[in-house]
């Protein structure tokens, strides 16, 4: 395995989640997770909306690499992270009805595929560090393990 450098962000985040798992009272845990969200979830430009992304990414990392972890302190907790962080993005989810005319293959299709093609996370400005072959192994890998991640986690294929 290659051991990555920590960078001062991360290792505070790891500080900041050590702490919050150490919360004994389990809805107290929930409480905490819950006002974190929030205040990600209210501002994706901030400082939490990175620490919230990080963390899930670092989630995926160890479900990759230590698998489940069932039957452990570390299951129940990232299920309970897991968990809770979904049902507060929930929220923060617009209820959208498609329009009526929507209602047949030949319209739904042309539709969803400019939805896709214009929605945000295929314009990252990661992508144009690919294009520009200016990624390093390390990031390519860090890359490639966290899409691997969603791709089983979401069954996105």
């Amino acid at each position: 395995m290659i051991a990555r450098l920590k960078t001062p962000e991360q290792l505070h985040l790891e500080t900041f989640f050590a702490e919050l798992f150490q919360v004994e009272n389990l809805k107290e845990y929930i409480t905490v997770v819950e006002e974190f969200a929030i205040k990600a979830f209210k501002n994706k430009n901030g400082t939490n909306w990175r620490k919230l992304q990080f963390m899930v990414f670092e989630m995926n990392l160890r479900l990759m690499q230590n698998g489940y972890g069932l039957g452990t302190q570390r299951s129940l907790r990232e299920w309970i992270l897991r968990d809770t962080i979904e049902r507060i993005e929930k929220q923060y989810q617009p209820n959208e009805l498609l329009p009526e005319y929507l209602n047949n293959v030949e319209n739904f299709m042309p539709w969803l595929k400019e939805r896709i093609s214009s929605h945000r996370v295929n314009h990252h400005p990661l992508f144009v560090l690919f294009d520009n072959d200016n990624l390093s192994h390390e990031e390519l890998r860090y890359f490639l393990a966290n899409y691997r991640v969603n791709i089983i986690t979401h069954k996105l294929s």
